[in-house]
Parts: C-alpha cells; structure tokens; sequence
C-alpha cells in the first residue's frame, strides 16, 4: 500500500491519506476493541486486514452495523465470504478455493486414509473442513485430527525460520 500511496502523493481525491495502525494480538475481543477505535475515535473510512479469521468473524457484526467499508487482506474463512455485506471486499482467497481441490487431488494421487494437522482457531479448523469435505465425498478416510494451539504453532514456525 507505502508504495502505491507514494505514487499517488498520499492523496486521493483532494483527500490526504493516512494510514493509523491497530494490532489485534490475534484475538477477536482486542479486534473488537480496535475497530471500534479506529471507527469511532480515529474516524477512518476504510479498514484493511485482518489477517486471522477468527478476528474477522469477531468484527462482522460491527462492520455491517457501521457499514465501514472493509478490505479483507488474509483471512480466509470461508463463511466470511457469505457474510451479506456489499462493502466488504476481499483480496485474499478462500479456504474453500484452496483446500477443497486439494482433498480431491490427495484422494486421486494415492492418499485414502489421512491424519490432518491445523492451527486450533477458527482459519485451521475451516481448513480442515474444506479438505475433508472433498477428500471424504470421493472415498477418503481421516483417521485423526489435530489441532495444535495456535502459540504452539507460531514458535515451530518461528524456530524453523530461525534456523
């Protein structure tokens, strides 16, 4: 977004842009608290993000009671595309546009039983769901599931990277 505002002098429309960051820590009430914030306080016209589907989910509500307009940026629910507002827009994908073919690719390629594995929130558990919905329509077996705490999660990843 730096760049592209850049190339337009951080203005639009006789507007000054300015962009006011918010974290949510990953947790719907804090998301909650945030936009309301930046809604109410900051009196922003647009929010971009948020990037855990459990956030999103937590701010629908608000959203489409404020009607601020929302670019969705990362998370990928799927309910979250059937939420019914027109000023909600999305640039990321879906996990039913991504794990839904691959539980049929699995299946066809050699993969009939399976354990799954997830980040414990609501983003892992709709990825699973959308996998095992194709995987197990053409015949597949999940012989378990997994669901790893998502702090868990984020340290293996972090120690990978580290290393």
């Amino acid at each position: 977004m730096n760049v592209c505002f850049d190339e337009v002098g951080w203005e639009v429309a006789g507007r000054r842009i300015e962009i006011v960051r918010e974290d949510d820590e990953m947790n719907p009430q804090v998301g909650v608290q945030k936009l309301r914030k930046l809604v109410e306080s900051d009196k922003v016209d647009m929010i971009f993000g948020p990037q855990f589907s459990n956030v999103a989910m937590a701010i629908v509500d608000y959203i489409r009671t404020t009607k601020t307009l929302l670019l969705v940026s990362g998370a990928g629910i799927t309910s979250l595309a059937w939420a019914g507002m027109p000023y909600m827009f999305r640039s990321s994908t879906t996990t039913y546009r991504i794990c839904h073919p691959i539980g049929q690719w699995v299946y066809d390629n050699g993969g009939k039983e399976i354990v799954t594995l997830a980040s414990d929130l609501s983003g892992g558990r709709d990825t699973i769901a959308e996998f095992k919905a194709s995987f197990v329509a053409r015949g597949g077996k999940i012989i378990k599931e997994i669901y790893v705490p998502l702090m868990a999660s984020l340290r293996s990843l972090s120690s990978r990277s580290s290393a």
